[in-house]
């Protein structure tokens, strides 16, 4: 019998799941290990394996998305 995964279990709180309300087509998961580019995502609909696209790391993605998140904790703590 598979074990059912719980986000709260890799970190999802509250305030995070209200932050991704408006992405109701996509999934919440986490990261859990990352070696040479490739990424092993969980989310409840269990673990994978993937990688980033290069047109999401240098495209138009890449700086929609830094622009959405200039005001986060994360981006200015990189920035210093």
């Amino acid at each position: 019998m598979k074990k059912e995964i719980t986000m709260v279990q890799y970190g999802l709180t509250e305030a995070v799941k209200k932050s991704t309300e408006h992405f109701a087509d996509f999934t919440v998961s986490r990261v859990v290990s990352q070696e040479k580019g490739l990424y092993r995502p969980v989310s409840t609909h269990g673990e994978k394996r993937g990688e980033v696209s290069g047109r999401f790391l240098y495209g138009k993605l890449a700086r929609q998305f830094a622009e959405k998140n200039k005001n986060s904790k994360t981006y200015q703590n990189q920035q210093k």
